[in-house]
């Protein structure tokens, strides 16, 4: 039996927040870390690390954060958005009917089709793919002032997991499992780092790579999370030259501020590397019967990555997703949130900060209890001014979900129109449009959704002044012209 619609609370993205995003809605999982890069029971690194072992001062211990619950990260919907001082999840509801597996002919064929990967689950409800992901690198490094930037994401990748067999959470929602912020090549306005001269991989950062792990044998969610800083955008970074007590991993200085927990394996805590002009910040969250042991390696590959940067920086790589469960085009979201996007909604000037959030599983869902499962790509996109702290910035959000077919997206956008009280657009956009007026949730308090072949496109504003959303007239001034030339920019995907 179908299951009735279900409403999703528990993603986040780092719009909105007031303070850190281990808090309250956004924790992402019990995570646990302590001790000191490379203790004896790790595996030996690509380099050595010299004899000396000491490190600063440990940190105080955090009051752990609550498990990530299975329901959350299964329910099909729009991605949400976390807004003000509440930290409130939000999402547009969305049909979420389980797979009851009984339709044997359907996995054979596009919609439907499950895959299995080794490490994890042979069967998660609402989960087609659970390992999808992968890179498409970009050899031309983006610059801000002229100084080539050296991407979070790009000093531990997909790549470098798959080298280590550390999984990424399965979640076929967008959101911070996991996340990439990051400067893109276009955008003319400036960057904000406020008075920070270092960045900080725990709350915000304008250079940055969050990842949620799912280990095999680890019943709760682990975390990982990667900050640069840069001279240009982190004014003062290049006066950071050592830090004292630092281990050298190869050419990079490495010290850890690290929780000491009575499993030597449990890692909790950062740590901080420096070389040639790169101050990288971690945070990190791994359990001992996760990947607690393997963290030694995973600094070790981000000083190789760092070293390999720092004379050599390529560009923020292009998510893609392996065709086994979804074998169509995936719509990227970010392309399409260019400087006349942004300027028909806020008329300013788009800054280079990107933060992009891609599921990290194919989806599957099912519409009513006749239909079979739709498998579906899920991916959001924020773009805008660039100040540090999501708060202070004018940003558009866009997310699309990709399907296999336009009757599946026709099902999604007519569901959505009757559950969130969809408007006509006031003028047509693509194959079918709506404004959603429901200011009992955030996702849908002024957003608009177009329907464009078998791509669902929804636009939303985040900015101090509508923290709960826009009215239906505030979006068919601000955001119908905006999701008009977004349209555009889709252009004639298949």
């Amino acid at each position: 039996m179908p299951r009735r619609p279900e409403v999703h609370y528990g993603s986040c993205s780092q719009y909105g927040k007031a303070g850190s995003r281990r808090g309250g809605g956004c924790a992402i999982g019990r995570v646990a870390i302590n001790q000191q890069f490379g203790g004896p029971q790790q595996p030996q690194p690509q380099w050595r690390p010299p004899v000396q072992q000491p490190y600063p001062p440990q940190w105080q211990p955090q009051p752990p954060k609550p498990p990530k619950s299975n329901t959350a990260r299964i329910v099909v919907i729009v991605g949400c958005v976390v807004v003000v001082l509440g930290i409130v999840a939000f999402t547009v509801l969305r049909p979420v009917f389980g797979s009851s597996g009984s339709d044997s002919a359907a996995t054979a064929e596009r919609n439907g089709k499950t895959v299995t990967r080794p490490g994890y689950p042979s069967a998660t409800s609402g989960v087609a793919d659970p390992a999808p992901l992968g890179e498409i690198p970009n050899p031309a490094p983006a610059t801000y002032q002229g100084t080539p930037v050296v991407q979070a994401c790009n000093l531990l990748t997909l790549a470098d997991l798959r080298k280590l067999d550390v999984h990424t959470d399965p979640n076929p929602l967008p959101n911070s499992t996991f996340e990439r912020t990051y400067i893109a090549a276009d955008g003319a306005g400036p960057l904000h780092a406020g008075v920070s001269t270092a960045p900080s991989a725990k709350t915000f950062a304008l250079n940055k790579c969050e990842y949620g792990f799912a280990a095999p044998n680890h019943s709760g969610t682990e975390h990982l999370s990667i900050a640069v800083a840069q001279e240009p955008y982190y004014p003062g970074t290049s006066g950071i030259e050592k830090y004292p007590g630092a281990q050298k991993f190869g050419q990079v200085n490495v010290t850890s501020h690290l929780e000491d927990t009575p499993n030597p394996d449990d890692q909790r805590g950062e740590g901080s590397l420096w070389i040639h002009g790169q101050h990288v910040n971690l945070d990190v969250d791994l359990a001992a019967d996760g990947y607690g042991p393997k963290l030694h390696d995973i600094v070790t590959t981000i000083a190789a990555n760092m070293e390999a940067q720092a004379t050599a920086p390529t560009g923020p790589a292009t998510i893609s997703y392996d065709r086994a469960a979804f074998p169509a085009t995936v719509a990227q979201p970010c392309p399409l949130i260019t400087q006349d996007v942004f300027a028909a909604a806020y008329h300013g000037t788009l800054s280079p900060l990107v933060v992009e959030d891609p599921a990290t599983a194919v989806g599957e869902t099912t519409f009513d209890a006749e239909s079979r499962d739709q498998n579906y790509v899920a991916m959001t996109c924020h773009r805008g001014t660039g100040e540090l702290d999501p708060d202070d910035r004018q940003a558009l959000e866009v997310e699309i979900k990709s399907y296999l077919s336009d009757e599946a997206a026709k099902k999604d956008i007519a569901f959505v129109r009757k559950q969130h009280n969809g408007q006509p657009t006031n003028v047509a956009i693509g194959d079918e449009s709506a404004v959603l007026d429901d200011p009992n949730m955030l996702g849908a308090a002024g957003a608009v959704t177009v329907r464009q072949g078998r791509f669902i496109v929804d636009l939303r504003a985040h900015d101090a002044q509508h923290h709960n959303g826009l009215t239906a007239t505030e979006a068919q001034a601000m955001l119908v012209p905006a999701m008009q030339q977004v349209i555009r920019n889709l252009g004639d995907a298949r």
